[in-house]
């Protein structure tokens, strides 16, 4: 089941249940990982060299998406709060 929940220039923020990812069975090279507070976020490479795949878990719920190279580096901290506000969401609305 997937809910979108924002969207980030080009990109719509998804939720799911908590699978496995297709893609992380194909490994691309890692560009970043780091935690946002429960969030782990992994910035990997894809096919297009203009872009990077974006994989947010907590455990609970899992998000990807893709984001343009430019995006990445020069709004990156306006994505970080945009999913930092997502995950708030996402748990505020599984509270009630």
């Amino acid at each position: 089941m997937k809910i979108p929940i924002f969207k980030f220039k080009n990109c719509i923020f998804t939720f799911e249940f908590f699978n496995y990812p297709d893609y992380l069975m194909t490994k691309k090279k890692e560009i970043e990982s780091y935690r946002l507070g429960k969030v782990q976020v992994i910035i990997t490479e894809t096919d297009d060299p203009n872009r990077y795949h974006v994989d947010c878990n907590d455990g609970e719920f899992h998000s990807d998406f893709t984001v343009r190279k430019y995006e990445y580096e020069h709004y990156k901290r306006h994505m970080n709060q945009k999913i930092t506000l997502a995950y708030k969401k996402q748990y505020k609305e599984n509270e009630e």
